[in-house]
């Protein structure tokens, strides 16, 4: 069989079908509405997590800017008769210049005392807060106070060549802790290493 050529008919312009500009322009759009939302969302989800972070570390600034320290040294007082130590005292302030106050009330501040043989929290009353500087009972910037203890009514009083812990607890930053151990010999008032 010989071969033939067979001619095929065109189609017609109508017949044709195609992606005109509209849809081009629907689907170019539906796109940049999704891309937009997803945008929306990363940057919502970004601007979200560091306000948290903000918040975090100003948190932490507060708190190191409101710690108190020790300042100067922790004078132990016997008893009369020289046989045990009867208190403690030493003066605090506040770590920054920049730092909130420090409520030293008797209900905002936990003082706790600690050697070998006693842990106990100081009550009230026996606890002194006197404000050398500025008024009480916030302790400012630049404001000191000295803080007497009361440990003449221990279970076992403390004595020569002891070691003490005294931990100054404030509502708001760190824990202050005061560790010294009594001498050798006790005298009437005697400065604590």
């Amino acid at each position: 069989m010989p071969f033939r050529w067979r001619h095929l008919p065109l189609p017609s312009l109508v017949e044709q079908r195609g992606i005109t500009g509209l849809e081009t322009a629907i689907v170019l759009i539906a796109f940049v509405v999704v891309a937009s939302v997803f945008a929306f969302a990363v940057l919502t989800t970004g601007l979200l997590s560091s306000e948290k972070s903000k918040e975090t570390i100003i948190g932490g600034l507060e708190e190191t800017a409101s710690t108190v320290h020790l300042r100067g040294p922790v004078v132990a007082l016997a008893t009369t008769s020289l046989a045990h130590i009867s208190n403690l005292r030493f003066q605090v302030s506040t770590v920054s210049q920049a730092g909130s106050g420090i409520d030293f009330s008797d209900n905002a501040i936990v003082i706790t005392y600690i050697d070998e043989n006693n842990a106990v929290n100081v009550t009230t009353a026996d606890r002194t807060i006197t404000f050398l500087t500025g008024g009480g009972p916030v302790l400012d910037a630049d404001e000191r106070v000295e803080v007497d203890i009361d440990i003449d009514n221990l279970a076992t009083p403390l004595t020569t060549s002891n070691a003490s812990t005294v931990e100054i607890k404030p509502s708001v930053g760190a824990v202050l802790t005061v560790q010294k151990k009594t001498p050798a010999e006790l005298t009437p008032a005697m400065t604590l290493n």
